[in-house]
Order: C-alpha cells, then structure tokens, then sequence
C-alpha cells in the first residue's frame, strides 16, 4: 500500500514542500534581503522612470527586477550557505530556493524580453543584429538564462559531469549578469543617473564577487568541506525534478505574457 505511485509521488510532494522551509542565517536573511529590496529604492528615487502606461510600465519592472533577482542568486548557494553558518544539513533546502528564485527571474525576464514585443511590434528591430549594443546584449543575456536552465535540468541526459558543469555555470551567469547590467544602465529607462549607475553597478556585481572571492579563499585554505557540499546537487534529486521544473517554468511564462497581452 505504501509502495503505490500515489503514495511515493504525495511523499515526494511533501519532502520538496519540507525542504523549501529552510531557516536563513539570519546574517545571510539580511545580505539576501538588501541585495533583493536596494534595487526598489531607484524606481521611486529621482529623476523618476517616465510613464508610459500600466502595461509598458509593469513590463519594464519585471525586466528590471528579473535582473535584481538574477543578480542575487550567487548569495542563495551552498557555498555562501555555509560562510554564514547554515546547518549543512539543510544544503538541499539552498538547491530548491535557487532553482525556485532563478525561474522567477528568468520568467521575469522572458516576459519583459516578449511583451514588449507584443505590445509595440516595432520593438522587433531591437531582435536584428543591427540593433543598439544594449540591446543585443539583454538578448543574448536572455538565451545564456534559458541555456543556464535547460543545462541544470537535463545535465545528467547530456552526460555533463558536475565539475564541468559547475564551472559553466558560473561563468555563463557572471556574463549574462554583467550583459544584463549593461543594458539597464545604457538603456537609462530606471537607471538614468549617474548616482543610480554607480549604486545598481555595485548591486549586480557585489553577490558575484562575493561568491568568486569566497570560493577562491576556499580553494586557497581548503576550508570548504566539499564532502558536504557535494549533496547539494544530487543526482537523485536532479533528474526527478527536470519535468516537473521545466513545467513550472513553462506555466510562469505562459501566465506573465497572457497578462501582458490583455
């Protein structure tokens, strides 16, 4: 009786569900915590966004937080999770909340990218090689994202080894961060200071540098227990999860776009 699908798959329900209420640090609850609220600060600081209707508006805050959000997640890894102290039992509970907050991001990003499409169909020029460097910039940051998902969801099928795989990662994320921050700042729509420039620059690059001078130190002292570490990409967790994220995924996007077109 407790051998059925049913079961297994409820029981599975409920450990992702237990998994996700991991207790932050609360020195690390405050890092995340900032790096996530300092960036709402410049949409209502002057000189003020201009406003161009509800629609157009909301598509440009989810563009913008969408890159906050991405920016942030170097601090929700186990890596850091360890720095500040987290019960390294819990490392699995830092895995689910990355994976949660990146399709978030990205779905964030994706609609901004599509919407505006939708609502000004000259905007498709900003889509052809000719387009501003700013802009071709957010696209490509746009597709190494969805690389970045597509590759964590289905590592294990394309026979990537972790370690490999890892060090992609980081240096597929440092880019699309960086091209992201790129485009925010030139395209001047909320960042449009010199002062707003500085602060969102220091923002989207401190967690990356926090999580690269972090891991250097470990790599240098062998502080790090990799032991530990190593279960918080399991392969048992990794593959069982790929259909059920990537349709989570699939559905966020959906909804944000049918409330961008009405």
């Amino acid at each position: 009786m407790d051998g059925t699908p049913s079961v297994r798959a409820g029981r599975r329900q409920q450990s992702a569900i237990a998994l996700r209420c991991a207790r932050f640090p609360s020195r690390l609850g405050i890092v995340v915590a900032a790096t996530l609220t300092l960036p709402l600060a410049l949409l209502f600081l002057a000189p003020r966004a201009p406003q161009n209707g509800l629609s157009w508006d909301a598509l440009m805050v989810a563009g913008f937080l969408g890159a906050a959000l991405i920016a942030a997640l170097p601090l929700v890894s186990p890596r850091i999770w360890h720095r500040f102290g987290g019960d390294p039992t819990q490392l699995r509970s830092v895995l689910f909340w990355h994976a949660d907050l990146s399709y978030v991001a990205v779905t964030l990003v994706v609609a901004h990218t599509l919407g505006i499409v939708v609502l000004d169909q000259t905007s498709i020029e900003y889509l052809k090689l000719s387009a501003p460097w700013s802009m071709l910039a957010a696209i490509v940051a746009t597709l190494l994202l969805l690389a970045l998902l597509v590759s964590s969801w289905y590592r294990i099928n394309l026979g990537i080894r972790y370690r490999s795989w890892r060090q992609w990662h980081v240096a597929l994320s440092l880019a699309a961060t960086g091209m992201m921050t790129f485009h925010v700042v030139d395209a001047g729509y909320f960042v449009n200071s010199s002062i707003k420039a500085v602060v969102f620059i220091a923002l989207m690059a401190g967690p990356s540098a926090m999580a690269l001078v972090d891991g250097a130190l470990a790599r240098g002292h062998a502080r790090a227990p990799d032991g530990a570490l190593a279960i918080a990409l399991p392969d048992a967790y990794e593959v069982p999860a790929t259909r059920a994220s990537s349709r989570r995924f699939i559905t966020l996007v959906c909804a944000l776009l049918l409330i961008a077109v009405i």
